[in-house]
Parts: structure tokens; C-alpha cells; sequence
């Protein structure tokens, strides 16, 4: 999608790796997109209480708060991953923080800043290992699969700065990890 959202000039979009899953402290839930149809939501909608149905006598064990808590983090967790299948080619992930639903932790930022005129509260999470949280696999070195560039008027320009950055914080071979598209600019 960087190549319709972002500036005019100069459009970048970054490929990431998944950090590993032993992250549990990390206080955010990844979860990859729902490219799902209307017809494939009802399926998927359909198996869920299909499930249900199979498990009632499990269900039945657990407590009332247990299974009221895990349908709406379900819920909202479906509602946020879902997107177009136009947009299958992706492959996206989405990273979800529910503050007031998981446990607040130090580890995630927050702060208020305002974009386009509307101030407002975001969350940032360091790209950064912890070794006192065993959080693994986040530094930018670990994340950045590869940085796309384009399209754009200024390829090269941007191709040398992202190198610049990239190597600062740490990514050998930068320039490798850069690709910059041949798809044409539309002016």
C-alpha cells in the first residue's frame, strides 16, 4: 500500500520478518490479515460456531470471564485484520495493542503527537531486543526483510539514504536489502 498512501515524491515500503513467537511479554498481539469475502467470512463465522457446538462440554469447565474475554479479543481481532482480497499479494500482518484490555506494560511508549493537525495518543514500540524481558528478534537489523522503494521521481536519492540509515543502525550489506520498483510513476 506505500504506493498509495505517503508523499507524492517519495514512497517507501518496508518488508519485515515476524519476530519469533517467544515474544509473549511483548504485550501486543501479530496477527496476519483476513483477506476474506463476504462468502469466506460467513464460512469462517459458520466454522467458528461449528467448533463451539464440538466443544460445548470443554466450554462448559471454564469460567463465564475466561470465554467472554476470549470472544471479544477474538472479535476484535478479526475486525482489525480483516481487508479487501484485492489485497491478498501482501501478505500482511497486523501488530495489535489493547491497552485497556492487556495488562499495560513499560515496554511499549506512550506518547501524543499530532499528524495532519489531529493530536492524538499512539503507542510506540522500541525496536530493540531486552534482555531482562527476553524479548528477541526486534532490533531493525532482525525486523527489515527488505525496504521498497518507489515509485518515485527520486529512486536514487532515496536508495542512498535509506542505505546511510540502514547501516547507522546496524544492518549489514544495507544496499542488498533495497529494492527499488520498477513499477512506472503515474504524474
Amino acid at each position: 500500500m506505500w504506493r498509495a498512501y505517503g508523499s507524492q515524491k517519495g514512497k517507501a515500503g518496508i518488508v519485515m520478518n515476524n519476530p519469533p513467537k517467544s515474544n509473549k511479554k511483548l504485550g501486543v498481539i501479530l496477527s496476519p490479515a483476513a483477506y476474506f469475502t463476504e462468502e469466506e467470512l460467513e464460512k469462517e463465522m459458520l466454522g467458528i460456531i461449528d467448533c463451539i457446538s464440538k466443544n460445548i462440554d470443554y466450554l462448559q469447565t471454564l469460567q463465564k470471564e475466561t470465554i467472554l474475554g476470549t470472544a471479544v479479543i477474538s472479535l476484535i481481532i478479526l475486525v482489525l485484520c480483516l481487508k479487501h482480497p484485492g489485497f491478498r499479494e501482501e501478505q500482511e500482518w497486523r501488530l495489535i495493542y489493547l491497552p485497556t484490555m492487556i495488562p499495560e506494560n513499560t515496554w511499549i511508549n506512550k506518547t501524543v503527537v499530532t499528524i495532519d493537525g489531529i493530536p492524538q495518543v499512539i503507542y510506540k514500540l522500541p525496536l530493540k531486543n531486552n534482555e531482562e524481558l527476553k524479548l528477541t528478534g526486534l532490533s531493525i537489523p532482525e525486523l527489515i526483510d527488505k525496504i521498497l522503494i518507489g515509485p518515485t521521481q527520486y529512486p536514487v536519492a532515496m536508495f542512498d539514504a535509506f542505505s546511510i540509515i540502514l547501516s547507522d543502525v546496524g544492518v549489514k550489506n544495507a544496499g542488498s536489502k533495497i529494492v527499488i520498483s520498477d513499477i512506472p510513476l503515474r504524474t
